[in-house]
């Protein structure tokens, strides 16, 4: 080989690695950084517990609720800590996998309100924090501090201010992904953004109180707005997807009610929708069996005609629960995709009847009675 070649390979080499331990330090030292853990914030403010607030208590159990549908970091499990910082309304959400809010913040989203549109609020606030936690979108805030305080770090530190731009882009993700969750949750967010009487929505007034000091990370008010309005038209778009779904299985058309009802999954996928993809899964798995398994158990199956995107879209209507008898089932591959659905549907609401009576059929045909 070249010698010169040679050389040029080793520099490079070492420039790598050199580079890739202080690129190393740095995302360490965002981790270490004191504002990216809790127990600074406690420090500074004092943890408000929910036995001795109920208002407190009120967002604890909304933050478990979205926690439930929200996308999940595998690195660390979402926890909730409310701090006594009276003087501002704010939201943050932490390396270390905390989400913390002010109790100002909390105030304001139970003023002059209902107390299920408080719930609202709260959901949708803690909706766009989980969503940065799921995708790690704070990491640059606490590297930009450690390098702006590094001797002959200006280059690095003009790199990340360049930065900057990208965090208009992962606001309005948030925005959208808390949106979601939000309803997923069973909330009506729909409310928060629309103008009712003439009065500015919560949204508007949330970022003008939040944003008083806003710089170039954050979009403005009027395009955060316009996004979730674009969502909640798109969500009255798709849903058409949901119901011919619901029509296609309930003629027993459960393959190419999957077709619709995954199509429908891509932009909300809650529970209704998951129950009902496991549903037809368990449809199909009887239909390649053979008719003495298929029904030897005579239990009644729960198909869910109506999603929570109805109650976003004030489109009303009497909820529609049709007991389907046992159908016909190469059935373990299409019992385990219903098993897979119908568990992710009994995470995202526990207490959702339909899809843990349809799972407990699915285990009951596995031949695991005891999971039943």
């Amino acid at each position: 080989m070249n010698r010169y070649l040679l050389s040029a390979l080793v520099v490079s080499t070492l420039f790598l690695i050199i580079s890739g331990l202080f690129w190393n330090d740095i995302i360490t030292a965002a981790v270490d950084h004191p504002g990216g853990s809790v127990s600074f914030y406690i420090d500074s403010y004092g943890e408000v517990l929910p036995t001795i607030d109920s208002e407190v208590a009120r967002a604890h159990r909304v933050f478990e609720r979205v926690r439930a549908v929200a996308d999940k970091n595998t690195r660390r499990l979402p926890k909730l800590v409310v701090v006594d910082s009276k003087a501002d309304p704010w939201a943050i959400a932490l390396p270390d996998g905390h989400i913390v809010l002010s109790r100002k913040a909390i105030a304001i989203c139970h003023r002059q309100t209902s107390q299920g549109e408080a719930e609202a609020r709260l959901a949708f606030v803690m909706g766009h924090e989980l969503a940065h936690l799921a995708r790690d979108d704070f990491w640059h805030r606490e590297v930009f501090a450690f390098v702006a305080n590094i001797r002959g770090a200006e280059n690095i530190a003009q790199v990340l201010r360049k930065e900057q731009s990208k965090s208009i882009e992962k606001e309005l993700a948030a925005d959208d992904a808390g949106f979601i969750y939000a309803a997923l949750a069973g909330y009506p967010v729909d409310r928060l953004i629309r103008t009712i009487d003439g009065k500015p929505q919560f949204f508007e007034y949330w970022m003008h109180q939040t944003h008083r000091r806003a710089n170039g990370k954050h979009p403005t008010i009027k395009k955060r707005a316009e996004l979730l309005l674009w969502r909640l038209g798109d969500l009255k778009d798709k849903i058409v997807l949901f119901e011919y779904g619901v029509r296609l299985s309930h003629f027993d058309y459960c393959d190419d009610a999957i077709y619709f009802l995954r199509a429908f999954q891509k932009t909300f996928p809650g529970r209704e929708v998951l129950n009902n993809l496991g549903y037809c899964y368990l449809q199909i798995a009887r239909q390649a069996m053979e008719p003495e398994r298929a029904y030897f158990y005579w239990t009644p199956l729960l198909m869910d005609a109506e999603t929570r995107v109805k109650f976003l879209l004030r489109r009303g209507g009497l909820s529609i629960k049709m007991l389907r008898q046992a159908a016909s089932g190469t059935a373990q591959g299409f019992l385990r995709e219903a098993t897979d659905y119908l568990q992710r549907a009994v995470n995202a609401d526990p207490g959702y009847l339909p899809a843990k009576i349809n799972l407990a059929v699915a285990y009951l045909y596995l031949g695991r009675p005891h999971s039943a």
